[in-house]
């Protein structure tokens, strides 16, 4: 956030209740509240028409969003992820836009509106159809949706709805929450324009044993991985200085990226969020291997995976409405007539995992 151009975006995408917009506000806290924006809705054109600020040196006006933290709750508006785009994928340091306006008397005119600067978006959303432009824009995150993850909540819920003033005091008092934002307060009072890695090659390898599909959304998988390695030597920018204010990239901040990389990297390949990938590994995948000729697998079978690892039923209702097409937008699975029953279809998977 605290750079002059290699912000992150991230789209948290994951079904109703599993925790989202929770993990997106715990992770603001840790900023500073003049730089965070909690935006519950907009509209398509919301952002060109706040008020905007006149640039002292040369008049113009313009939307201030440079290195600010836009946090959207629910998203479901495509128009809107329309209009974020040019933003989101930092294609100029001012984006122009041209809207037309109808005045008093029916006369219609052209309204510039000027947005400056980069922003970080984290965008919720329970819809898990992304558009291709919008998913390579971002890093696809989903909460865990695991019982274990789900027991965990329990506890730390009854604890909090138990005693809400202890709760949230032993969470201000904790240390290491309190260094960190101290740390970030840091980072962001040094202004740092730019963060340099003198080695790009060291980058390229390490994304390359990661993923080396040479696909085309590699090529903003690359800068979102660069990305992450500066993150990681901005936190520990005091040791990371040059003489000039630059921060300078060490090989134990790419470590720190492809760890982190590692773990997403398989969702940004194929275009689906990480709670989709993972149902398609563990009960699509693993239902067709299982039956193991080759002519595709049936809901039904699907449902019956799914029940005799987890012991209770598959909600039809989300399987049809969101997992099986969001598998067929991202290209996992094709859908075929079942010849022996004309009335079902086969589902056959198209990406192999490990």
């Amino acid at each position: 956030t605290y750079t002059e151009n290699d912000q992150m975006n991230i789209y948290l995408i994951g079904p109703s209740a599993s925790g989202k917009t929770h993990i997106m506000q715990e992770v603001a806290k840790y900023f500073p509240e003049e730089d965070i924006e909690m935006i519950a809705q907009a509209s398509p054109t919301a952002f060109k028409h706040r008020k905007p600020i006149i640039d002292p040196e040369n008049g113009k006006t313009y939307v201030d969003l440079e290195r600010k933290l836009l946090l959207l709750q629910d998203v479901q508006n495509t128009a809107l992820m329309k209009t974020l785009r040019p933003l989101m994928s930092h294609d100029k340091k001012e984006t122009l836009y041209l809207t037309t306006d109808r005045g008093k008397k029916s006369e219609f005119s052209c309204k510039e509106s000027i947005i400056r600067g980069f922003a970080t978006f984290i965008i919720c959303s329970a819809n898990s159809k992304m558009d291709e432009q919008e998913s390579t824009r971002a890093i696809v995150l989903s909460p865990e949706v695991t019982k274990e993850k789900v027991k965990a909540v329990k506890e730390m819920v009854n604890r909090r709805v138990a005693n809400p003033k202890e709760y949230e005091e032993k969470l201000v008092k904790n240390k290491g929450r309190q260094n960190l934002m101290e740390r970030v307060r840091y980072i962001k009072s040094l202004k740092i324009e730019s963060v340099i890695i003198p080695n790009p090659d060291l980058t390229l390898t390490a994304f390359n044993q990661i993923s080396n599909k040479n696909q085309a959304g590699e090529q903003r998988d690359i800068a979102h991985f660069n990305s992450l390695v500066k993150a990681a030597a901005m936190l520990n920018a005091a040791r990371r200085m040059d003489d000039y204010g630059n921060i300078i990239v060490k090989e134990e901040d790419i470590d720190i990226a492809v760890e982190l990389w590692s773990s997403v990297s398989k969702s940004a390949e194929t275009g689906l969020p990480l709670y989709i990938y993972d149902f398609y590994r563990n009960y699509v995948l693993a239902a067709y291997k299982d039956k193991n000729n080759g002519t595709g697998i049936t809901r039904m079978e699907i449902c019956e995976k799914y029940f005799s690892i987890h012991r209770e039923a598959l909600d039809d209702y989300k399987l049809r409405k969101e997992i099986i097409p969001t598998l067929k937008l991202a290209k996992a699975i094709k859908e075929v007539v079942n010849e022996s029953d004309k009335k079902t279809k086969l589902i056959i998977p198209l990406i192999d995992i490990d």
